[in-house]
């Protein structure tokens, strides 16, 4: 298998890693709000980096080449699950404010995929496959991806 077959695989899998966590993380029951929170949740903000990540993790995996096509895939994936955690009696209500921001992730991770696009960095691009190949080095990245979120959420 060649070192970009090897590093496809590896996309493919954190894509749909990444997808399955997102969708449980989304659909977990919500308790009773109460008048004075303890502690309010950078809610926007995650819904931003989340989805941003799921359409850079998604263009990245290679499945949809198309890149048009490849975005409203994920645009709808996020109005999906925006609309499902109210359709289910979870206590979520949908909120065009979390889609919108969800959205703008989205857009942001396109955007900058298509900026890596210029020819001169085309070295650059195939180093990170290359790192990218090995499994070992996404273990590492999601261990610290792990701590980071830890960190962040704690």
């Amino acid at each position: 298998m060649t070192q970009h077959n090897q590093a496809s695989r590896n996309w493919r899998g954190a894509c749909l890693f990444w997808f399955v966590l997102l969708t449980i993380a989304t659909h977990l029951p919500q308790p009773e709000p109460t008048g004075n929170p303890v502690f309010e949740s950078p809610d926007k903000l995650l819904h931003f980096v989340c989805f941003g990540m799921l359409g850079f993790l998604f263009m990245c995996s290679g499945w949809i080449r198309n890149v048009l096509l490849s975005w409203c895939i994920v645009a709808l994936w996020a109005y999906v699950d925006e609309f499902t955690q109210d359709a289910l009696p979870l206590n979520r209500a949908f909120s065009r404010v979390d889609l919108i921001s969800g959205e703008l992730g989205i857009l942001a991770a396109y955007s900058w995929q298509g900026a890596l696009q210029a020819p001169q960095l085309q070295h650059l691009k195939e180093s990170i496959a290359n790192v990218l190949a090995s499994w070992k080095n996404w273990c590492y990245l999601g261990g610290i991806g792990a701590i980071v979120v830890f960190f962040t959420t704690g």
